[in-house]
């Protein structure tokens, strides 16, 4: 009985941090109703600038009580070499994907409404939302604290699957939902090889701003 209400626990505090930035970003969006209005072309990369800024606010120290708590250590850091291999691979299959939802024609299939909204913002916010905030907020709500406390209590093995299906499922539309699945089981085995969460964070970045450098050339 006991053993259960442990399991129960860590499952609960596996999707904490996932609330809380659930919090996180409905307020963001009411505070940028409020100041820009709700048909603001910028609603999205905006909302995506203000949630992430206070979610690395929240995610960072959050990440230090939770191995001090536990008397963890971090990970042992490696090669920049790993740094760059994360951004080549990240920007490649970003292409790669993107080629591959024009040759199927996806967004026939799926909308992507989101993802229009934010390619139609002001490509300063795209860069600076969803381009580097972004990334960094969720590889450490995602590879940072989830994958930490999920591994710690049910095998790091398990965590690679379960946290890349979250992070999948997370972003809320099929199209996003195929492409995440894929690069959440990579950035895992980029923070794995590199030892630090700097590189999942750079795979992370080099994809999205692949992605919106890309829509706002073509």
């Amino acid at each position: 009985m006991e053993q259960g209400r442990v399991r129960y626990y860590a499952v609960f505090s596996y999707f904490l941090p996932l609330i809380v930035h659930f919090v996180i970003v409905r307020t963001a969006d009411l505070i940028w109703v409020q100041a820009a209005g709700a048909d603001s072309v910028n609603r999205g990369a905006g909302i995506s600038v203000l949630a992430s800024a206070a979610g690395i606010c929240v995610f960072v120290p959050w990440l230090k009580a939770e191995g001090k708590r536990r008397d963890e250590q971090l990970p042992e850091k490696r090669s920049g070499v790993w740094t760059g291999a994360a951004i080549a691979c990240g920007a490649a299959l970003s292409l790669l994907w993107g080629a591959a939802a024009v040759f199927f024609r996806l967004s026939e299939f799926f909308p992507d409404n989101p993802q229009e909204s934010l390619f139609s913002a002001s490509l300063v916010l795209q860069i600076l939302g969803p381009g580097l905030l972004a990334p960094v907020c969720e590889e450490l709500l995602f590879r940072g604290l989830m994958f930490r406390i999920w591994a710690r209590e049910f095998g790091s093995r398990s965590g690679i699957l379960i946290v890349s299906l979250t992070f999948a499922l997370y972003h809320g539309n099929p199209i996003q939902s195929l492409y995440a699945f894929p690069m959440g089981l990579a950035m895992q085995y980029f923070l794995e090889k590199g030892g630090s969460l700097a590189c999942p964070a750079a795979f992370h970045m080099a994809a999205n701003l692949t992605s919106i450098f890309t829509e706002a050339l073509l």
